[in-house]
């Protein structure tokens, strides 16, 4: 049983690992497309401020939302909805009609691709580590000692109960009314003090 625990409590640990990692990645690089994008929004013409919005704020948004609620929420629908998003940002372009600045900046250094892209080979790389994490917390659930995963727990689950019946007895001689107290006379006074 305690080697079960062990293995479970490496487990926890590997699974708490990962979906750490996995958020600060949805966190940073979302966040950093989401700064950049209001920087350039702020910066342009008019007729890009509508893609640069659409870009930045809502699929990265969105992006960010899905991702970060399928690893710290354990929700497998919100890790798939993540690469469904930036799946979809794809066409983005194409419907809205403006320039993506960030492909302009990047173009030199990564010939061919799209920032969209890469925004979703990415995704769909987190969405597989959270899935993997997600299916072992799953299972973490079902066993023994979660989420600790310490045999002190166990133990002090099991414990002797001792204590409860003189417990019980303290409270039962203890009841009473505050009508038994006696009254303090108004008449005293500190001062004797």
């Amino acid at each position: 049983m305690l080697e079960n625990m062990a293995k479970n409590a490496m487990l926890m640990n590997k699974c708490k690992k990962i979906c750490n990692r996995v958020g600060i990645a949805y966190m940073v690089g979302c966040g950093m497309y989401i700064f950049a994008a209001t920087y350039l929004m702020i910066l342009t013409v008019a007729g890009d401020a509508m893609f640069l919005f659409m870009d930045g704020f809502v699929f990265k948004g969105l992006i960010l939302f899905f991702g970060y609620s399928g690893v710290y929420k354990h929700n497998d629908k919100f890790a798939l909805a993540a690469p469904f998003v930036a799946f979809l940002n794809l066409g983005l372009t194409a419907i809205i009609g403006g320039t993506n600045y960030m492909d302009m900046f990047l173009g030199a250094v990564m010939q061919g691709f799209e920032m969209a892209s890469i925004v979703l080979a990415f995704s769909v790389l987190l969405a597989a580590f959270t899935l993997k994490a997600n299916r072992d917390y799953r299972y973490l659930e079902q066993q023994e000692g979660f989420p600790y995963f310490n045999e002190r727990f166990h133990e002090q689950d099991n414990a002797p109960k001792e204590y409860i019946p003189q417990f019980e007895q303290l409270c039962d001689e203890k009841k009473g009314s505050m009508d038994d107290i006696p009254e303090i006379s108004k008449d005293n006074k500190m001062d004797e003090i």
